[in-house]
């Protein structure tokens, strides 16, 4: 009775759940606060002041926490395995120091979980974003409660612990089906599965999720129904199941949230409390950091609790259809509420997905159970490999799918406010209105892109290698491809290459170029002829020096290769393409004896505003004589941070100083941009 009247006065409890996802966000992006102060003005009277500050303030200290535990720069102690992941060179060892997790590579040995490991050696931090749209390793791996990677200087094996694990990885073993692997235990899925369904958007699905927990409890469930089971036997066989799909998927978030939230519907019904299923979903989102605190930083944990959320306001809606009708318009609400983290809209994955997620579901996954515990049974293994290559195959037939620009937060913010004011009308006419508002929103940045600035130049943060790309008017242009030019292309909508200019065959130039070719249109592919490339088909043109390419309104003049110079770095291509109201010169690696051929050929044609220093700024380029007939006012410099070559070099850098040149370089200023267009011109950095 005194627990029915505590919770009777947090009946909208939701209200101060709402309010401390907002300082939860708030974090990762600081305008939030803004909104969470708007938000607690509105509702100053209905919100429980001293409950809601102490869990502000808790949820304060746990991000502060993650932050202080970041500080450890060195280890030199005791470390257990508790994850290993094998690759062609060896391991990846996940490893625990104190309450902590930190990844080390190891070639020479193998290790098993529970081994006791005394390690000497330097913390790693991971980066954030160095990319507009990027990969942030930062806060994905501390999201996943990783604190960064061990710099080894020595190791040795002291002694061996039992895992709680050591069940499941036998099991594991025994289990060759590579859906099993993915589906039951949560284990990364192979290369070319993984490649198919990335192709289509669908990566997702094959991601254990609550959608397969909640098929899986609904055939049990009636099942346990036709056996007459009393309730209570329901409910020990249903927490029994829950603790056995735990253990074998290491506590996967989505099934950790299910039985967290039927934990707390038992803790109900057996105190009698009334409570709304919203308040649910905050109280088992708290639970859930109580657990572990990391998630704080886990956008994907945030994402799966606001999918969650949008499905619970939007049930009433969805109550008066037909079961399999509801359960499609539940797939649906799933897939739109994905869209703004998505980078291209499948007109087929719109229309049928929702059919995609009932058939993984409930029978694919199903199907799945019965293969991993009688493994035996080819016949399944078979259906099911048929089964899933006769949809990739329907859905590549039929794809069509619109490219769009990444959103920032800011428009994920409004995209999700103008889905909620569509839900809100209540006319047919007014939600069509509402809806094309959304579409104009949707394609604000790509217009942005394409048309607020004339012409735009990138020079990517790749790491230690190149990427460059340049929009001139409408001809697409990019120039090597390191890591991350084919996730920028991918976020900014681009899906047409005009010309994709390979300076040489090196792999810090090219590691991309078959992704780029396979998934962009891309019209022609520029080579030098002395080099030899692994390209896929594509169109195909080798150039030399005295070659020419045509743009929308100017000439590029290819000045390398000159001759065959029998050096990759020195069969580079060197050419000069305007952008905006400077002259760029690209330089690839040529080094000093074909920067000399150059000037003896070229001259003063070489002249430039800006210069793409040659190899990353070593020292065996950018001699005095190149930069006196080149004369540049910027240099830009794609190096690695902290790389083994210790590039860019001193002596370039001087020369460069000594001419007043300004230096632009990707370990200090990560990605660097120029834009020019009728709002006028700038250099900018992505800090």
């Amino acid at each position: 009775m005194k627990i029915s009247k505590i919770t009777s006065q947090f009946e909208s409890l939701y209200i101060e759940g709402f309010a401390l996802a907002l300082l939860i966000l708030s974090f990762h992006q600081r305008f939030i606060l803004i909104g969470l102060i708007i938000y607690v003005f509105l509702l100053r009277r209905q919100i429980h002041w001293y409950f809601m500050g102490i869990i502000a303030i808790f949820i304060c200290i746990l991000f502060y926490v993650v932050y202080l535990n970041e500080e450890i720069s060195e280890i030199n102690d005791l470390v257990k395995v508790v994850e290993i992941e094998q690759n062609a060179y060896g391991q990846r060892l996940e490893v625990r120091y104190h309450l902590h997790k930190y990844y080390l590579y190891d070639y020479n040995s193998q290790y098993e979980l529970g081994d006791m490991l005394w390690v000497r050696g330097t913390v790693i931090q991971f980066e954030g974003k160095r990319i507009p749209f990027g990969f942030n390793a930062h806060d994905y791996y501390i999201g996943k409660g990783i604190y960064g990677r061990i710099e080894i200087d020595e190791i040795k094996y002291m002694d061996h612990h039992d895992s709680i694990f050591s069940i499941r990885e036998k099991l594991l073993t025994k289990s060759s089906n590579p859906y099993v692997r993915r589906l039951i235990f949560a284990e990364p899925i192979d290369q070319d599965i993984k490649t198919s369904f990335e192709s289509l958007d669908i990566l997702f699905l094959l991601n254990l999720s609550g959608i397969h927990v909640f098929a899986l409890m609904v055939i049990i469930k009636k099942m346990m129904f036709y056996m007459d089971l009393n309730e209570k036997t329901q409910q020990v066989s249903v927490c029994l199941l829950y603790a056995i799909l735990l253990y074998l998927s290491k506590f996967d978030l989505s099934i950790l949230r299910l039985s967290v939230l039927y934990i707390i519907i038992l803790i109900e019904k057996h105190f009698d409390i009334k409570n709304l299923s919203l308040n649910r979903h905050f109280e088992v989102f708290f639970v859930m950091l109580l657990l572990n605190y990391s998630l704080i930083y886990d956008l994907s944990f945030l994402m799966m609790f606001m999918i969650v959320i949008t499905l619970d306001l939007t049930k009433v809606m969805h109550q008066k259809y037909h079961p399999m009708i509801r359960r499609y318009l539940i797939s649906l609400t799933v897939v739109l509420v994905m869209i703004p983290f998505q980078d291209k809209i499948s007109v087929i994955n719109i229309l049928f997905m929702p059919i995609l997620i009932l058939m993984i579901g409930y029978m694919i996954y199903p199907l799945i159970w019965i293969l991993f515990l009688s493994p035996k049974l080819n016949i399944i293994d078979i259906f099911i490999e048929k089964v899933i290559h006769f949809v990739l195959t329907c859905l590549n037939q039929y794809q069509y799918s619109i490219t769009f620009h990444q959103f920032n937060i800011y428009l994920k913010i409004a995209i999700y406010a103008m889905m909620i004011w569509i839900l809100l009308s209540s006319r047919p006419i007014e939600k069509l209105k509402r809806l094309i508002i959304l579409l104009m929103i949707m394609m604000l940045p790509t217009i942005s892109f394409n048309y607020l600035y004339e012409d735009l130049f990138y020079m990517i943060d790749v790491g230690q290698g190149d990427g460059y790309y340049a929009k001139i008017g409408q001809t697409h242009i990019v120039i090597d491809c390191y890591y991350g030019m084919h996730d920028f292309l991918e976020h900014h909508g681009i899906n047409k290459i005009d010309y994709l200019i390979l300076t040489h065959s090196d792999k810090d130039h090219v590691l991309e170029a078959n992704d780029i070719i396979r998934d962009c249109d891309v019209l022609q592919v520029i080579i030098n002829p002395y080099d030899s490339y692994d390209l896929i088909n594509s169109n195909q043109r080798m150039i030399k020096a005295g070659d020419y390419i045509y743009l929308e309104d100017q000439v590029v003049e290819f000045y390398n290769p000159i001759k065959n110079y029998n050096d990759s770095n020195n069969n580079s291509l060197v050419f000069k393409i305007h952008i905006g109201s400077y002259d760029f010169l690209f330089t690839g690696d040529a080094e000093l004896e074909a920067e000399v051929l150059m000037i003896n050929t070229y001259g003063t044609r070489l002249k430039s505003d800006v210069l793409k220093v040659s190899h990353h700024g070593s020292s065996s380029s950018t001699s005095e004589n190149f930069l006196n007939m080149v004369n540049p006012r910027f240099a830009v410099i794609s190096v690695g941070a902290n790389n083994q070559f210790g590039f860019p070099s001193p002596k370039v850098l001087d020369k460069l100083k000594s001419r007043n040149i300004s230096i632009l370089r990707t370990d200090i200023d990560q990605t660097v941009i120029y834009r020019y267009g009728f709002l006028g011109e700038k250099w900018s950095s992505y800090l």
